[in-house]
Formats: structure tokens, C-alpha cells, sequence
């Protein structure tokens, strides 16, 4: 081992000083370090596999939210309108042709006064097909994928970071390993 401190890194600057103040724990000292630094590394890894696992993952949430409020919008829609379905067959009578002239059926008697509370509120929704559904939900999907990319991009500094961190220990092993000559 030189005396040389350019060459070392400069996370066993310390262990170079404590091997050479005890050298008969000097295999011991080698030993945990190199195990404690393959722990480290391995922790890393793990925790860019998370973080790159994540992009992914928001892509689905994106698409997931994105059919989920197509659907909501939609339903949304259809409950506005089958309101104003059911108070046209309130006033409204339905006339049929028939052997009578004049005939004609009244649905509005057949149904009860004061219907549903869903359907008094559908009446006040608006009447929204699947266009206007799918516009919604692009919409949406848009403000969750300005936000994913954002998360997406911080993980991937943090990736990039425990990247440079990975080489570092890696390093750091090679270094305690040629020191304990294996």
C-alpha cells in the first residue's frame, strides 16, 4: 500500500489510517469494509431500479386516469340526459297512430311525481357525448402527465446521482480489494 493519498479515494482515506494505526486487524478492518461497500452498492442498485421502475409506472397511471375520467364524463353525460329523457315523457304525451283518431298514451301519468334525487340532479348536468367525454379526459390526462413528467424527471437526477454514487463504490471496492490481496 503507498503512502500516495492522491491515489486513494476519498472514502478510505479513514480506513487507510485506521489499517496502518492497527495492521494486526488489518485483514479484519479489509474484510468489513469491502462487505459494507457491496452492501451499499447493492442498496443503490436496488434503489435505481425503483426509480427507473417509476416512469413506467406513471405512464400506466397516466392512461388509467385518462379512461377513468372518459368514463366518468361519459356516464356524467348519459345520466344528464337520460334526466331530460324521462321529464320529456313527463310533459310531453306520446302520440300513436291509431284505429281512434287522436289517440294517444301519456307516460308522464305512469311515472311518479317527483322521481329520483339522481335524477333531479342529472337534469341540472350537462348533456355530453363521447366526444366531449374524450376531451375531458384528454384534458386530464395532459394536467397527470405534466405531473408525472416532473417526478420523472427528478427520479432521473436522483437516477443519475446514485449512478455516479454505484461507480464511486465501486471503485472504492477495487481499491480495498487489491489492498487486502484478493
Amino acid at each position: 500500500m503507498k503512502n500516495d493519498s492522491s491515489l486513494v479515494p476519498s472514502g478510505l482515506l479513514a480506513v487507510r489510517d485506521l489499517i496502518t494505526r492497527l495492521p494486526d486487524e488489518r485483514e479484519r478492518i479489509l474484510s468489513y469494509e469491502i462487505q459494507r461497500r457491496e452492501r451499499e452498492r447493492l442498496l443503490y442498485e436496488s434503489a435505481t431500479k425503483v426509480l427507473s421502475f417509476q416512469t413506467f409506472s406513471a405512464a400506466k397511471a397516466v392512461f388509467g386516469v385518462g379512461i377513468s375520467s372518459f368514463f366518468f364524463a361519459w356516464s356524467l353525460g348519459q345520466l344528464g340526459e337520460m334526466a331530460r329523457w324521462v321529464e320529456g315523457l313527463r310533459t310531453h304525451p306520446l302520440r300513436l297512430p291509431g284505429p281512434a283518431s287522436g289517440w294517444q298514451l301519456d307516460f308522464g301519468s305512469m311515472l311518479p311525481s317527483s322521481t329520483s334525487t339522481l335524477l333531479s340532479y342529472g337534469f341540472k348536468l350537462p348533456v355530453w357525448d363521447w366526444r366531449d367525454a374524450l376531451l375531458i379526459a384528454l384534458v386530464v390526462m395532459i394536467f397527470v402527465f405534466a405531473e408525472k413528467a416532473v417526478s420523472a424527471f427528478l427520479s432521473w437526477r436522483h437516477v443519475r446521482s446514485l449512478t455516479g454514487a454505484i461507480r464511486d463504490v465501486e471503485e472504492e471496492i477495487r481499491v480495498l480489494r487489491m489492498w487486502n490481496g484478493s
